[in-house]
């Protein structure tokens, strides 16, 4: 199959994907396009300039088609959404899959230039501001697609009963790390020795600060964030914060891999960074939040955000049985429902069988389970 990307703004993303819906779009797509480019499909990308440098045409197979933006400081926008449409023109692809909204709108032009193609939208953010004409033009947008997605329970639910649109929950996955970690003491840290926390937002490291503190932990407490004035002075406070800034994916996987535990809080933490530490093997704490809870589901302790005396009873229950030598089948829970439910191999295919959508008719088999095969139109 020809398959088109539209409203992302490039891969590999060479700068900062801005909000964390944003930054799972990004690394979303790559995940997908280079999957499908390995299976043999032909993949083309958008991107916009300055997110992507220009000087690069292809990337794991995938074909990247740099697309004019007016202001560089901010790629995207109206003018580059617009550009994109002559992309859908030339490249005459059998599916084209839209993320974000502004593309969305545009579906009608794109559906009028290629009406053979197969439309797929995923819906990774919702507005800011809900109002009766966000739900009119999301109402028209969407009958303009064959299939609209959501990647989590709670944007399914608020799509249907905000906006009226029926979505199929397809959700993001991650990639198991197959390199070994790097050592822990490459980083002044001990394997085993530290606790790490995945927020960036200064609110949530201070509430987990005093929870860790009551907890009574004599384990450091790694932070993946920089240390800006105000958290040095938290640091001054409460020694045992490490703050540890611009790691990439694979140093976030190698400190998960080797501690104590893990915290999981901050609406900036995305599904890749909880998918990765429950893989691991290491005991988690995760705060309420829909999305955290949906990935967890009842292999971890859950407790409210922003509740102290509840993360330090969880932090000591956690770190006791880890200190106990709890069996492994204990904290690998997690690591199998990670890896039976929401690795990136499996979210593909359940992608590419909605690509075949308007193929596909439901048939009754075995008398009782409904499945969705494919029929040729001769």
């Amino acid at each position: 199959m020809k398959i088109l990307f539209l409203g992302q703004k490039g891969i590999p993303p060479l700068r900062p994907a801005g909000s964390a819906g944003q930054a799972a779009r990004e690394h979303r797509v790559e995940a997908l396009a280079s999957a499908l480019a390995a299976a043999g499909h032909k993949v083309t990308v958008t991107c916009a300039q300055p997110f992507v440098s220009r000087n690069l045409r292809r990337f794991n197979g995938v074909a990247l088609r740099h697309v004019f933006s007016l202001n560089p400081l901010l790629p995207g926008g109206w003018v580059h959404s617009f550009l994109t449409l002559r992309v859908v023109g030339k490249a005459a692809s059998d599916v084209v899959h839209v993320h974000g909204w502004r593309q969305a709108v545009l579906a009608p032009l794109s559906v009028l230039i290629n009406p053979e193609a197969t439309f797929i939208w995923t819906v990774d953010t919702l507005p800011a501001r809900v109002g009766v004409v966000y739900v009119l033009v999301a109402r028209w947008a969407a009958k303009m697609f064959d299939v609209t997605c959501a990647p989590t329970r709670e944007l399914q639910y608020r799509l249907l009963t905000e906006f009226g649109i029926r979505a199929q929950y397809v959700p993001d996955g991650y990639t198991p790390e197959a390199l070994p970690p790097v050592p822990a003491a490459h980083f002044g840290l001990r394997k085993g020795q530290y606790c790490v926390l995945t927020t960036t937002d200064i609110t949530d490291i201070r509430w987990v600060t005093k929870g860790y503190e009551q907890a009574k932990s004599r384990k450091k407490l790694v932070v993946f964030a920089e240390k800006t004035p105000a958290l040095s002075r938290l640091a001054r406070r409460h020694p045992f914060l490490i703050f540890v800034s611009e790691a990439g994916r694979r140093v976030r996987a190698s400190l998960i891999a080797q501690a104590a535990a893990v915290i999981v809080t901050g609406n900036e933490t995305d599904s890749e960074t909880v998918l990765t530490a429950m893989d691991s093997g290491v005991p988690l704490v995760a705060t309420a939040t829909p999305l955290f809870s949906e990935l967890v589901g009842a292999t971890a302790p859950v407790v409210k955000p922003g509740d102290v005396a509840a993360l330090a009873d969880a932090l000591r229950a956690t770190l006791g049985s880890a200190t106990r030598k709890t069996p492994q089948s204990r904290f690998a829970a997690a690591g199998r429902r990670a890896r039976l439910h929401f690795t990136w191999a499996r979210i593909v295919r359940e992608y590419t069988d909605l690509y075949h959508a308007p193929v596909a008719q439901a048939v009754l088999m075995d008398s009782a389970q409904a499945k969705q095969v494919l029929v040729t139109h001769s």
